[in-house]
């Protein structure tokens, strides 16, 4: 028996209607699970005037509350849509040139982004720049690329108050190791890296205090437990040690309290994160801290590309402030911390 049409006609519609509802779902969950946040209007209700996609790594510390608070500010005030893309792992490189791809494909008026050294990251910078969608790096500069600014503190200028905290907790004498966190491959050209050129133009003014061994590690505390264990056991001439992340500080001071030798060496950090700043007040395993200003990074970034959008230029290398924290300043420092 031939159904009445319109039974059809209400089974095609109904049918519709699910692999629309389907079609929208999927979307909706996707855009949820692969971006971290995106405001497309105010308070006020009216609409942005340019949008901007934030590629950064979530595992990286200057990506802190401080630094999110930065970029909402100055989004609200030039009213722009921050759309934000928070990646992780060791393929973060791969993601993160997908995901450019696709926002220069999806209109994108710009992109804010955690740069680490690498052709294919320039090249995919370069490209996006050609389909004209700037491109404003942080945590590395890559002048190569074209990039249209650099956003963050100058590794030089790390390297130099890392050098100036290992002078003092050292009293000046002593063979220094260097723990990197990096987000990709080892770095055979030492003369290369403005860090340690900033740290070794510091320790010149001392007779008898050289950076002897540098060491690279990946994303975890893991991974910075490992380095420290070989430094302790085949580098017994070095005294003091300096990591780039918190997380590599961390792994040391581990290493140091499960070896009983909290008093043989003198460790600099990077970062405030709480543990660390703890060790610094009680006086004990960590002795100083080197620490970004990571909201004016955020700040400093959005301007950027604000900026670049009204006047088309833009600084090519805006450098943002660091602060050593040590015994002397400890406690103003964390006092400030609960007042914010």
């Amino acid at each position: 028996m031939k159904r009445p049409d319109w039974i059809q006609y209400l089974v095609v519609f109904l049918s519709l209607l699910l692999a629309v509802a389907l079609f929208s779902g999927v979307y909706i969950s996707n855009r949820i699970s692969n971006a971290s946040g995106a405001d497309y209007l105010f308070e006020s209700e009216e609409a942005a005037e340019a949008h901007v996609l934030l590629i950064y790594n979530e595992d990286h510390q200057n990506y802190d509350d401080a630094f999110m608070e930065g970029v909402a500010q100055v989004a609200a005030t030039y009213r722009i849509a921050v759309e934000k893309k928070a990646l992780s792992g060791n393929d973060y490189e791969s993601q993160a040139i997908d995901v450019m791809k696709m926002a220069v494909y999806g209109g994108m008026d710009g992109i804010i982004l955690h740069a680490i050294k690498s052709d294919a990251m320039n090249t995919a910078i370069m490209e996006a720049q050609k389909q004209g969608v700037p491109v404003f790096v942080m945590n590395e500069d890559l002048p190569e690329s074209g990039r249209i600014s650099y956003i963050g503190p100058s590794r030089y200028s790390i390297g130099q108050s890392a050098g100036k905290a290992l002078a003092k907790a050292m009293g000046g004498q002593g063979r220094v190791a260097v723990i990197d966190q990096r987000d990709y491959s080892e770095v055979d050209d030492h003369t290369d890296d403005l860090m340690l050129l900033g740290l070794t133009e510091v320790l010149k003014s001392y007779e008898d205090l050289y950076v002897v061994l540098v060491k690279y590690t990946k994303q975890g505390v893991l991974s910075a437990e490992s380095v420290t264990d070989n430094i302790m056991t085949n580098h017994p001439d070095v005294n003091g040690i300096f990591c780039t992340s918190w997380e590599n500080a961390m792994g040391v001071a581990q290493v140091m309290i499960d070896n009983n030798s909290v008093h043989q060496y003198d460790l600099i950090g990077f970062g405030d994160e709480y543990e660390m700043l703890d060790y610094i007040a009680r006086g004990t395993i960590v002795q100083a801290t080197v620490v970004a200003d990571t909201k004016a990074i955020g700040e400093e970034a959005m301007k950027a590309f604000a900026e670049y959008g009204r006047e088309e230029f833009v600084s090519s290398y805006i450098t943002t402030s660091l602060m050593t924290v040590d015994q002397d300043n400890i406690d103003a420092y964390m006092e400030a911390l609960i007042d914010e």
